[in-house]
């Protein structure tokens, strides 16, 4: 019998599910982490997107806004700090974090910062406006040096590489404005600021400033500066040695320096003509100017013109003057022009001199350094007005003796000082160009004759007995050196350069002290600033082209020439600092012993030991 075979189906849904289990599913089911990453990548899709088409309609709104014919019409007639302005105020619907300025948008901001800080604070609150902060790094972008910065001179050098020799010719000027004494330490240098650089143990009370002006061309362009204290003729004569070499090795043509009559500046150029002299006889070449020959250009020196006439005024204040005009010799007393004043003044409204007031005449309320109140005394007007009124009977005869004189300052100012190329029928010739047959060289051949003659005679009292002295002053001998300097200028302008016209009022000073006016203004009034306020200044002047409206109340003339070269590359390009040399151990570092007490008072001990506490504990951070 064969066997019975049993078939057995299993149900069994345990092992079924086991096996399942053991193979890999085609598609896996997402873990919990990865459904919450894809849900969060599906809503910055559909963020993105939103942004895209909110980007995209704010594009098309601005395109068709910007090319509307009435903003069009409007913006057209804005100038630009204007326009700049507007579009900065496109962005007030923007979170303030969320707002974006151009270079040009953050360079107008901080011409308004540095004019007044609480004010450029105030105007935030109103206005869409770059922040403070961003305004200090901006500032903090430019790695400007004390001396010579080789790369200002390198771009100087490609601005005038395609420029003709006329066009590349330039005033030297330099002048010191007072610094207040401070020191500052800069975290960002790891240095303490405020040090001289003639005198490294001294506090820098001073800031000496190069700047070249055009001589045909409208320019201007501070090119070195120094922090100085007491700096004398020797340091000065290596300084303008130094600067002169790296101007010329820049493109550019040096043809005179301007100065004032301070004694430092006096003796190093009077240093540098005898140099000059003595090579060039030691050559056997002629000697025929007082020029100065550096770095193989031949410069000569001017004195600022402005400075000369208040400095002849200033000594007729207290001494007499003597000249000879027409073989007759005269005498000039400063009560003459007092008694012409009074005697003008008793007309009331009917008075021709009504210009001139007690701030004019009166010694106790003359200010000194004012252009204007030297000028007006020596004017065409006070002159005539004493003719009139001697004639009249009015006045004294000696009265007569300030008329040859106070025409001959007048004119002569006009001669050096003209600035227009053409000449109303009724107007001044003398404040025209000079030309090669101008009535220039007529009158500064005569002013130079004239002026020789010129003796101020001082009271000196000697045993109880007051004795009258001659004496000649740097004024007069330097107001005929300038002539003779200019004389020299255009010979060399007309002759070498082919210039048909030469306006004197390139040569003075005024490119120079409209800059430190500048700097002066910043901050409302910052009379003296220190030397980190005035490297911010002048950072900032550099960087938005001297927009610096000119002051009312100014000693000089408003200059319209622009920066050669602004330091905006400084931010575009980011322009590493320079490497300061580091200090070995073997270098010696000099205290001055009157700032470091060696016996610390009382009352200031704590002050010194937390101070000092807190300058280590800085150093050991950083070390």
């Amino acid at each position: 019998m064969k066997p019975m075979v049993v078939y057995c189906i299993c149900n069994n849904k345990g092992a079924q599910l086991q096996r399942a289990q053991k193979r890999k599913p085609l598609y896996p089911e997402p873990a919990k982490t990865n459904r919450l990453e894809i849900r969060r990548l599906q809503s910055e899709i559909c963020r993105l997107r939103k942004k895209g088409a909110s980007f995209k309609q704010r594009l098309e709104t601005a395109q068709k806004f910007s090319e509307d014919v009435s903003f069009q019409r409007v913006i057209k007639k804005l100038q630009r700090p204007a326009q700049l302005f507007l579009r900065m105020q496109l962005q007030s619907k923007k979170k303030p974090k969320g707002r974006r300025f151009t270079i040009d948008e953050k360079i107008l901001s901080l011409s308004l910062y540095k004019k007044s800080p609480k004010a450029y604070k105030h105007l935030c609150s109103y206005f869409s406006l770059p922040s403070i902060k961003a305004m200090k790094r901006l500032l903090g972008q430019i790695k400007l040096t004390t001396g010579i910065n080789p790369i200002i001179f390198e771009k100087i050098k490609k601005t005038m590489a395609e420029r003709d020799a006329p066009d590349r010719l330039c005033s030297l000027i330099f002048d010191e404005v007072s610094l207040t004494a401070n020191i500052t330490y800069n975290a960002q240098t790891d240095e303490m600021q405020g040090f001289a650089n003639n005198k490294p143990d001294r506090f820098a009370n001073h800031a000496l400033v190069f700047m070249v002006k055009g001589v045909k061309c409208n320019f201007k362009q501070p090119v070195a500066y120094y922090f100085t204290n007491a700096l004398d003729k020797i340091e000065l004569k290596k300084i303008i040695k130094t600067v002169v070499k790296h101007v010329v090795e820049s493109g550019l043509i040096i043809v005179n320096t301007v100065c004032d009559q301070s004694t430092v500046n006096v003796g190093a150029i009077t240093e540098l003509v005898q140099e000059s002299r003595a090579m060039y006889l030691r050559n056997g070449k002629v000697w025929r100017n007082e020029v100065m020959h550096i770095a193989g250009q031949k410069i000569i020196p001017l004195y600022d013109v402005p400075h000369l006439i208040k400095g002849v005024r200033n000594n007729l204040l207290t001494k007499d003057l003597i000249y000879t005009i027409n073989n007759s010799q005269k005498i000039v007393k400063w009560e003459y022009f007092q008694m012409i004043y009074a005697a003008d003044k008793s007309y009331g409204e009917l008075r021709l001199l009504d210009k001139i007031t007690e701030e004019h005449v009166n010694p106790e309320k003359i200010n000194k350094m004012r252009v204007k109140h030297a000028t007006q005394i020596f004017s065409h007007s006070m002159a005539v007005v004493a003719e009139h009124l001697t004639a009249r009977g009015a006045l004294p005869e000696d009265c007569r003796q300030i008329i040859d004189i106070t025409l001959l300052l007048d004119n002569l100012f006009d001669t050096l000082n003209g600035s227009t190329l053409t000449i109303s029928p009724n107007g001044k010739i003398y404040k025209g160009p000079v030309k090669q047959s101008s009535p220039h060289h007529h009158l500064w051949k005569k002013a130079k004759e004239v002026l020789k003659t010129v003796k101020f005679i001082k009271k000196v009292n000697v045993a109880d007995k007051i004795h009258k002295a001659e004496t000649t002053v740097p004024s007069v001998t330097n107001f005929i050196k300038t002539i003779e300097g200019m004389e020299a200028l255009w010979e060399l302008l007309s002759g070498k350069y082919k210039l048909d016209a030469m306006l004197t009022r390139h040569f003075n000073q005024d490119p120079l002290e409209n800059f430190f006016g500048n700097i002066r203004s910043y901050g409302a009034r910052n009379v003296a600033p220190n030397s980190v306020a005035f490297e911010g200044a002048y950072k900032a002047l550099m960087l938005n082209n001297y927009s610096t409206p000119h002051s009312r109340g100014a000693n000089c003339e408003e200059d319209v020439n622009e920066c050669l070269q602004t330091l905006e590359f400084f931010i575009k390009e980011k322009i590493e600092a320079p490497e300061s040399p580091d200090v070995s151990e073997e270098q010696e570092i000099h205290f001055n012993k009157e700032i470091c007490l060696e016996q610390p008072i009382e009352a200031d001990s704590g002050q010194r030991n937390y101070v000092c506490g807190w300058v280590l504990k800085k150093c050991l951070m950083m070390s």
